[in-house]
């Protein structure tokens, strides 16, 4: 199985591969892009400047960086899109070709028809925004050129059984296991994400990444957390109250926690990931104040587990104490691909 890595700042391309990243993604968000679309138009599903790549030149050095270390890279255009951001989203494929991606991440079907026919040998990988519930949906994508599906999150581990018994023609399976789990399915989600970002110009954010580059990775992890508690609570839309109609009145109602909501793990469901014939599996979080480096380590060490252990529950035994170790809590409300 191979771990795929979220890159948000080229600086830390290579710390996140010597740590034990197989493939990485990214997106872009340019200036140029920002003047036309600001947040709330974002061409891929994370809206932030600092949660992106902000140049082509940027884009090219990292996949540079990752080719020199036989590390695919694949650029994100993940959202759904009107006229004007499907011509954008094109036009980044086309700059993503020129430098040597290796693969977009889409869930739009008529940038799919179009990059299918206009980059033959470009690999499509579908994103979990646009959900697989069922085996006629495989196939239907599966015809539409897409060579790798990644599940959504929501997936119990019964029903991704049913799903990747379904698989055939070489088809590449994906699955998250750390960080992010929402309540509310990807492909479903009406939620404008980008809104929050507007309060920010695309030079504001620049300081911002430009600080997170330099001290990102010296804040202690419970620090990071705490920041990251704060922004989710106060302003992420996925976190946001409301109020709901009771036999005893209204009440405020909130879906996500933020801890629920930033932390979730299925380190336990690796085991039986890879007996499914999952051969990649996603650490979210390009939005995310967290060390990357520690969350693919971490995801490593529950890899070489894989190799050493009996039976399941001797590998859900040594990865709940892995994630200890490492900071991470342990119960339903933050676990990925529960039976």
């Amino acid at each position: 199985m191979k771990i795929v890595a979220p890159l948000n700042r080229s600086n830390e391309i290579n710390s996140l591969i010597q740590a034990g990243a197989d493939e990485l993604y990214s997106g872009l968000v340019d200036y140029a892009q920002w003047q036309k679309f600001g947040g709330a138009g974002c061409i891929n599903r994370r809206a932030e400047t600092f949660s992106n790549l902000n140049s082509v030149d940027e884009l090219r050095k990292s996949v540079d960086i990752a080719h020199r270390h036989n590390i695919p890279f694949v650029l994100t255009l993940n959202e759904y899109y009107d006229e004007a951001q499907c011509r954008e989203a094109i036009h980044q494929a086309q700059i993503a070709v020129d430098n040597g991606v290796d693969a977009i991440l889409v869930a739009d079907i008529g940038l799919m028809l179009v990059l299918k026919e206009k980059f033959k040998r470009l690999k499509l990988y579908l994103s979990s925004c646009a959900p697989v519930f069922n085996s006629e949906t495989i196939s239907f994508y599966s015809n539409l050129g897409v060579s790798r599906i990644v599940f959504h999150r929501h997936l119990s581990m019964n029903e991704l059984k049913e799903l990747s018994s379904k698989v055939r023609g070489g088809l590449e399976l994906e699955a998250f296991v750390l960080n992010e789990r929402c309540y509310n399915i990807d492909g479903f989600c009406s939620f404008e994400h980008g809104k929050c970002t507007n309060i920010f110009g695309f030079k504001a954010q620049q300081h911002v990444k430009e600080a997170m580059k330099k001290y990102i990775r010296l804040f202690p992890q419970k620090i990071l957390n705490r920041i990251n508690n704060y922004l989710v609570k106060e302003s992420h839309p996925c976190c946001f109250p409301f109020r709901q109609k009771t036999t005893n009145g209204f009440e405020n109602v909130t879906l996500n926690t933020e801890k629920a909501f930033l932390y979730a793990c299925g380190l336990c469901a690796i085991y039986e990931l890879n007996s499914l014939g999952v051969s990649h599996i996603k650490i979210s979080g390009r939005s995310m104040l967290t060390d990357q480096v520690k969350n693919i380590r971490l995801v490593k060490e529950a890899l070489m587990l894989l190799e050493n252990v009996a039976d399941r529950n001797e590998f859900i035994l040594g990865a709940e104490k892995i994630a200890k170790r490492f900071g991470r809590s342990c119960g339903p409300v933050y676990c990925y691909h529960r039976a």
